[in-house]
């Protein structure tokens, strides 16, 4: 267990790269905040997380625009868990054109 006792603050971890993150670093030993725009979402995967591992994933709504709220997402995960030693920094959109780039030069 490589990250016993460090907790991670994983944004747009509700879903996707972010999910299957929280997942493996529950698996090395980490607690995990999962902060997402998604709060029911969140919130879902935290409880099957600690289904697993019980007391290790802690769901925040987050939008990653909004600094007051990564100031309380910052004191919420200290509150809970003691400290903050790592941010995966996962929050995004991608936006795709379906047009071929040289249609978008004309």
């Amino acid at each position: 267990m490589r990250l016993e006792g460090k907790v991670a603050l994983i944004t747009g971890g509700a879903r996707g790269i972010g999910a299957a993150s929280a997942e493996r670093y529950i698996e090395e030993g980490a607690k995990v905040v999962i902060a997402d725009r998604r709060a029911d979402e969140a919130e879902a995967l935290a409880v099957q997380l600690n289904q697993q591992q019980a007391n290790s994933a802690l769901a925040i709504e987050l939008d990653v625009s909004d600094e007051a709220a990564w100031t309380d997402a910052v004191k919420r995960t200290i509150n809970t868990f003691g400290k903050l030693n790592i941010l995966v920094n996962n929050a995004g959109i991608i936006l795709i054109s379906w047009a071929p780039f040289w249609a978008s030069k004309q």
